[in-house]
């Protein structure tokens, strides 16, 4: 089978046959803006946050992405070698992951809550992918921007009732839930 000059894959790559697969499949990588390096692996942007292309922490996801690239646009000359050497050669062209956050941010599916210096502000944004966000709360907030206030949980809830016969004393109850919001941060040292 062979494939036209004027092929277009679904990204909206057109294939340069005067290049070779390799280079091609780096060109199609690079074209596409959501992939990225770090430490000699692939990630992808996922809208909220980087995301490794494998969750086995190899680098499979962009040979899979290769494979199916080449059977596309290249099917006369696919094979797990080229698929291989394609992904190996477009991981040295693939820009630098973002540099992480210096700021503490808790990313959420449609939003991230950046928490200022102070401990009480709390801002909302869209995620953005020029930060170096590489996971996400499974969670979504419902605004994408402004001032975040967080609402008081409801006295009558079930989850209320929970705490407060588990952590009567009220003192202890803001101790577990200051530890518990540390566990939404990007990174925590406690003194």
């Amino acid at each position: 089978m062979k494939t036209t000059n004027n092929q277009t894959n679904k990204k909206g790559h057109t294939p340069d046959y005067k290049k070779s697969s390799d280079v091609n499949f780096k060109d199609f990588c690079l074209s596409r803006n959501d992939l990225a390096v770090s430490q000699g692996f692939p990630y992808q942007w996922m809208d909220s946050h980087w995301r490794p292309l494998s969750d086995a922490g190899t680098r499979i996801g962009l040979e899979r992405l290769s494979a199916a690239y080449l059977e596309q646009c290249f099917p006369d000359k696919a094979s797990t070698n080229l698929a291989l050497s394609a992904a190996k050669f477009a991981l040295f062209s693939l820009p630098e992951l973002p540099a992480r956050p210096d700021s503490h941010i808790i990313p959420l599916q449609d939003a991230w809550l950046i928490i200022g210096d102070d401990g009480a502000a709390i801002q909302a944004i869209p995620p953005d992918k020029n930060i170096g966000i590489t996971y996400t709360i499974k969670a979504k907030l419902g605004q994408s921007s402004g001032i975040y206030q967080p609402s008081s949980l409801p006295e009558e809830s079930l989850f209320s009732s929970f705490l407060k016969r588990s952590l009567p004393d009220m003192e202890t109850r803001t101790l577990i839930q200051e530890f518990c919001g540390y566990t939404l941060l990007n990174g925590v040292q406690m003194c």
